[in-house]
């Protein structure tokens, strides 16, 4: 057995490409080789799954010695101050969001990062079967190439499943096989070649954000995060900053054309998803035939909304109440800030509770009960002012910190 182990050692010196402040901290990212197989050794086996961007980050960053919690990436990456309703709950709500929430993730703790070259899922339907194994090679030339260095990759659509994410830690080429963490077991080899690729020739894969330009969220081809370089230590209150800026950018993000309808985000989201609410005849919207598209009323956007609240508006308060003990001339507002993101985390779960962790019968029950819904509408209104209440807190704490 053959190892190379890529020791990293941050130390502080003029002059030099090294992280200032790093001294004490050592990176041991060991690559191990053996018949004929490649892998990376110790990282850690956190469950990844569906659309685990996120839960996938957090293993990349925990791997390189981070001492983060999920809620801490899911603050880090803006996430928890997210919201977005495609008009008529569209079918790729749950992924659009304008902003990549990995690349946030990783500046914010001083990281480079890439994605790898991914193509939208249509352009493959006119590709020769060449041109799909050439960019196929290519993709995974990139991911082998990265776990030689010590670096895992966060790859989509894997085990032929387009919501399935996990991080790829090792190859054998001779026998195509791929190593996955972030499953229920540890250090899985597969198949690299599944039988949905033989199929249709790319790793499809449902990813959030901007990744490719046009792309907001949705269904994409051949997308792989990897976690680069660190270059800089970023301080707790530089990184708070960082966070508050962007949570004021989402809340007033541009609503855009996607798919055949429009996307909204931050405010806007709210104002279009009561409205979409109150005007909803269920069942008898959901009958209505759309040859052709648009691929709307996809009920199940419900759950991702409530839970969008209920999760990441928890995490965005306790990052507040944390940021205020670091910017004590800036406490008040950001207590404030969180006091009203706790209250619309519980508006959320107690509106729409079926959502968060009720059955289908009574999701379904709730969604023909037009009182329940003309109830729900209500809440987002008021959850929209306690969105707007946190925001301004937000502004006048960032006023007080220039």
């Amino acid at each position: 057995m053959k190892n190379t182990k890529l020791v990293i050692l941050m130390a502080c010196c003029v002059g030099c490409s090294t992280v200032p402040g790093l001294a004490e901290k050592e990176m041991t990212m060991e690559v191990k080789r053996a018949n004929g197989r490649v892998w990376i050794e110790g990282v850690p086996n956190k469950e990844v799954g569906y659309l685990g961007l996120l839960k996938g980050m957090h293993v990349l960053l925990t791997h390189r010695g981070e001492d983060v919690t999920l809620d801490d990436v899911r603050v880090a990456s803006s996430d928890a101050f997210h919201l977005s309703h495609g008009t008529k709950w569209e079918l790729r709500t749950e992924h659009t969001i304008p902003t990549d929430i990995l690349i946030n993730a990783a500046h914010a703790y001083g990281y480079e990062a890439k994605w790898t070259q991914p193509h939208m899922y249509v352009d493959f339907k006119s590709m020769s079967e060449d041109r799909k194994k050439q960019l196929a090679d290519e993709y995974l030339g990139q991911i082998w190439a990265q776990i030689d260095e010590g670096r895992p990759a966060l790859v989509g659509g894997a085990y032929g499943q387009c919501s399935q994410w996990r991080v790829a830690v090792g190859y054998d080429k001779a026998n195509g096989l791929i190593c996955y963490v972030g499953g229920q077991k540890p250090y899985d080899w597969t198949p690299v070649i599944d039988d949905k690729v033989k199929k249709i020739g790319y790793w499809d894969a449902q990813a959030r954000g901007p990744i490719l330009k046009g792309f907001l969220g949705g269904w994409i081809g051949n997308a792989a995060f990897v976690l680069g370089d660190k270059k800089k230590e970023v301080k707790g209150n530089e990184r708070a900053v960082m966070v508050l800026r962007r949570a004021v950018e989402l809340h007033n993000a541009e609503s855009r054309p996607y798919y055949g309808v429009t996307h909204h985000f931050g405010r806007k989201a709210y104002e279009e998803w009561s409205k979409d609410l109150d005007q909803l005849d269920y069942p008898a919207d959901l009958k209505e035939e759309r040859p052709g598209g648009p691929e709307i009323y996809d009920m199940s956007t419900l759950m991702y909304q409530a839970k969008q609240i209920t999760t990441g508006r928890t995490a965005a308060a306790d990052f507040c109440r944390t940021a205020a003990a670091e910017f004590p001339g800036a406490a008040a507002h950001l207590n404030a800030a969180a006091t009203s993101y706790e209250e619309e985390a519980q508006l959320a779960a107690a509106a729409f509770s079926p959502f968060v962790q009720g059955s289908d019968d009574q999701r379904e029950a709730w969604l023909s009960d037009e009182p329940k819904r003309k109830a729900g509408v209500r809440a987002i209104l008021q959850m929209l002012a306690k969105e707007k209440a946190a925001i301004a807190e937000i502004e006048k704490a960032l006023e007080s910190l220039k």
